[in-house]
């Protein structure tokens, strides 16, 4: 059956397969097929509009008598041109499908009186549904995260746990949990108990993304290899607006309050009409920004770096940058020890009364044996910044080295300056009291036992 939304993809694959099979322009016969299929075409739209059955089915029997006199023309192109048969049957193909068309289809876009008829099927779309979707604009940023209530049938929501912080996401519209791809790195996350959520964050799909209108901007990433904006941050009258691209066809919206506990995010419906928003596109960039301003609040910080809990149930953490040998080492212990690894690229520590803790988390890394990602935490004991070497050593380091290993493999609240200060803190916290030592590895399992060696 054809879809109320497919008319204008149709009329592409048309024009396509026209512009393939005629390099002149002014072709007399290329310009006799386009008109009639503009007359199909034109035909085909006031079906969207009409109010009775009966008015349904004139239009659709003038469709099916354009259509026969299409496919004459096309049939008298390839008998003309036999080497264009092939492209000549794709073009009839095309053509025949609105034949399937039914009145049922169209209700969505009966509601209303026929618009202007310059404007293209997704304005017309767009026209319809703008009387159907929540207005962006009509309450002011505070009103919208206030008036926020998780209550009421038919609200969709889910809760997260992440290294101890409970995170409630839903929206009044139907949200896609999982996928095949996205289960494995979400399901561990997934919560189910009664605990009182430290961020809440509502879901709203809209045709119009709010405006910047006097934000001022405060930090932007920039993805190295597109040379694309991955996310960028913005405030106004004391609230955030985080804008995150996890494609150019998804961007998304966030305002949120100056905690960063609320908010609300906006998601583009898309050229479809689909209304349904995916859990992975809020958490993969949106949450992350999120939970490193939260970790600020809670002493906390996430750092670039392996981590694993021990058969002893003692935390191992391997900081280093990217090439350092963090994928290295997870292969090898995944592959020769019984240790559970929590993540191989993100590691959350938090301080809990006078002890470190590391967390994982959903965003991993490059290994992907272990993509069922670990909620476990375990108590650190020490801190090691790894190398590659030849064979295995290690070595006690100052404090002041330790710092200046660490730092640059936090990923730190930079658009707060407090916040800021307080990862400091946190850092000269950590390697006051825990021993900090430089590891270099040879890629064997031996450095399994050498590490357990390690006091």
């Amino acid at each position: 059956m054809l879809r109320w939304s497919e008319p204008e993809i149709l009329k592409e694959r048309v024009n396509i397969c026209l512009n393939n099979l005629f390099l002149n322009k002014g072709s007399s016969l290329k310009n006799q097929i386009e008109n009639r299929f503009a007359a199909i075409f034109k035909e085909l739209l006031n079906g969207y509009y009409v109010k009775s059955r009966q008015a349904f089915n004139q239009i659709r029997k003038n469709s099916k008598r354009l259509i026969s006199r299409f496919i004459v023309d096309i049939d008298k192109l390839s008998r003309q041109r036999p080497d264009l048969s092939r492209i000549c049957n794709i073009l009839k193909g095309q053509v025949k499908k609105i034949k399937t068309m039914r009145r049922d289809s169209l209700k969505q876009l009966q509601k209303f009186g026929e618009p202007n008829k310059n404007l293209s099927l997704f304005e017309k779309l767009l026209i319809h549904r703008e009387r159907n979707l929540p207005k962006v604009e009509s309450k002011s940023n505070s009103q919208m995260i206030k008036s926020y209530k998780i209550k009421g049938r038919g609200f969709h929501k889910v809760k997260l746990q992440i290294a101890d912080i409970y995170i409630q996401i839903g929206s009044k519209l139907k949200g896609e949990i999982f996928t095949k791809e996205d289960r494995p790195w979400l399901n561990n996350f997934i919560y189910k108990g009664t605990k009182k959520p430290h961020i809440i964050l509502k879901v709203e799909v809209v045709d119009k993304l709010p405006k910047l209108n006097g934000a001022k901007i405060l930090f932007l990433t920039i993805h190295p290899e597109s040379n694309k904006i991955n996310w960028d941050l913005y405030k106004r009258n004391g609230h955030y607006i985080l804008r995150t691209y996890t494609t150019q066809e998804k961007k998304q919206h966030l305002v949120l309050n100056s905690a960063f506990d609320k908010g609300v995010v906006y998601v583009l419906a898309d050229k479809e009409g689909n209304l349904k928003w995916k859990l992975a596109d809020v958490i993969y960039d949106a949450l992350q920004i999120i939970l490193i301003n939260h970790l600020t609040q809670r002493d906390g910080i996430f750092v670039h770096a392996l981590g694993l809990k021990d058969i002893d149930n003692k935390g191992i953490i391997f900081i280093g940058k990217t090439g350092s040998g963090k994928s290295t080492l997870a292969h090898l212990w995944h592959r020769y020890s019984r240790a559970t690894i929590l993540n191989d690229d993100r590691i959350i520590i938090r301080k809990i009364r006078k002890s470190f803790f590391i967390y994982g988390c959903p965003w991993h890394g490059d290994f992907s044996d272990y993509r069922v990602s670990k909620i476990n935490s375990a108590k650190l004991l020490s801190l090691l910044f790894i190398h590659h070497r030849k064979k295995n050593s290690f070595k006690p380091i100052s404090k002041k080295e330790a710092f200046n290993l660490l730092y640059p493999n936090l990923f730190p609240a930079f658009w707060d300056k407090r916040g800021l200060s307080k990862d400091v803190t946190f850092c000269e916290g950590l390697i006051k009291n825990l021993p900090c030592y430089s590891l270099g590895f040879s890629k064997d399992k031996e450095v399994i036992d050498f590490v357990r060696r390690i006091k």
